[in-house]
């Protein structure tokens, strides 16, 4: 990524995102030259709604962030990086002749777990983050997963996505707890595993060794830190590869989309779609 001219950024479309998936994002962009954003936010109809968490992290230069109902000015130079709520009314603009900066786009079912119960934030804010450069090299990887042509990218980019929040968490939140942030360093090879792995068994000892804990402990880690059991999460990544075998290969059969995503058992997987999706696998090929 040399171009810095070009505003390398990602939005994907609504319904190809894995919305069951306990980490996702709405957006990214990467070495991004900011311009002047101004939402008023809240919750009032005749107000824009914005309903994400956004994390904006300076590169370059320097930018002004107008927060909140009391219009509070925070500068966000070198090093720093904002996060913002949903439904919070917030303006931002640079204040030196560029400023560029990497932004995420939170989406996904944990999302607001992890900021609220894990970072312990109870509002948007300006930080100090001690390694800025390892947050931008992921947001670039997020980048690259998003354009990617791979079929299973946005199960791969929830693991990315994940990443980043540990990396936010412990470069600018650490100080208020830093056992936890321990314990979600845990879980970033699980879901590295389970991205590479859907396709092969996943018991609890498996996954457990990856993570090098009690498979009991590792259950404990990840309703804590997601709010889903481990087969609530491995059942996500796998239902996701199934959609895009459906949709992307109509002629295959459903027994074999079950198995080619990792559900060694038909009966089962369609159960899950069902819960899952709303609808049974042959409904959802049908309706996209």
């Amino acid at each position: 990524m040399t171009d810095t001219k070009k505003k390398l950024m990602f939005f994907p479309v609504a319904d190809e995102v894995g919305g069951r998936l306990p980490y996702g994002f709405a957006g990214v962009g990467c070495r991004y030259p900011q311009e002047h954003v101004r939402r008023p936010g809240g919750r009032n109809e005749t107000e824009w709604m914005y309903p994400y968490y956004q994390w904006i992290q300076c590169r370059r230069g320097c930018g002004e962030l107008i927060l909140g109902e009391d219009g509070r000015h925070l500068r966000v130079p070198e090093g720093y990086g904002m996060l913002l709520f949903p439904h919070t009314p917030h303006e931002y603009y640079a204040v030196t002749p560029s400023w560029e900066v990497d932004w995420i786009v939170f989406s996904g079912i944990g999302t607001e777990n992890f900021i609220r119960n894990v970072m312990g934030a109870e509002h948007g804010g300006v930080f100090s983050v001690t390694r800025p450069h390892t947050i931008s090299m992921m947001t670039e990887r997020l980048y690259e997963t998003a354009i990617s042509d791979d079929p299973t990218k946005y199960a791969a980019a929830s693991g990315i996505v994940y990443e980043i929040l540990v990396a936010i968490y412990v470069s600018a939140f650490r100080k208020q707890g830093a056992s936890i942030a321990d314990r979600a360093d845990r879980l970033r090879p699980v879901f590295r595993y389970i991205d590479e792995h859907y396709k092969e068994p996943l018991g609890l000892d498996v996954l457990a060794e990856v993570a090098g804990v009690t498979p009991q402990h590792l259950c404990v880690l990840f309703k804590s830190l997601t709010s889903r059991t481990v087969t609530e999460y491995v059942n996500g990544v796998r239902t996701e590869r199934a959609k895009t075998l459906l949709l992307r290969d109509r002629g295959m059969k459903i027994k074999d989309v079950a198995a080619a995503s990792g559900f060694c058992d038909v009966s089962y997987f369609c159960a899950v779609f069902r819960r899952t999706e709303g609808l049974s696998p042959s409904a959802f090929r049908g309706r996209g």
